[in-house]
């Protein structure tokens, strides 16, 4: 299991995001130069500016930005940057699962539906 960290800065209208912070990131950092892990800062290792999407945006939206970016989470946020919430590649896929699910279930149902019309 991977874990991430959203970062934000506090405001007035509430928690706007500034970067992201995954064990990745933490472990390419470890490996790639001698660090202090002492005097290590979050904001020395977190992806920033940050890849974020609108709640009113599609799964299909929402799946291509994490396809282009290469991510597997991205921070949900309003439209002036409060965060909301996070979606993962595992919640879409879940919900394209039952998606698919709806389909086949279509198909089958008009498939015997058929049957019993031609007898």
């Amino acid at each position: 299991m991977s874990a991430c960290l959203v970062v934000v800065r506090e405001a007035q209208i509430g928690r706007i995001v500034i970067g992201m912070l995954t064990d990745r990131d933490i472990a390419i950092v470890a490996m790639a130069r001698d660090f202090d892990p002492q005097s290590l800062q979050v904001i020395d290792v977190m992806s920033s500016p940050p890849v974020t999407v609108c709640a009113s945006e599609s799964v299909n939206d929402v799946l291509g930005v994490m396809r282009q970016h290469g991510i597997r989470r991205i921070p949900v946020t309003t439209n002036e940057g409060v965060l909301i919430g996070i979606v993962t590649l595992d919640d879409l896929l879940e919900i394209v699962a039952e998606d698919m699910q709806g389909f086949v279930q279509a198909i089958t149902n008009a498939q015997k539906r058929e049957a019993r019309v031609r007898g």
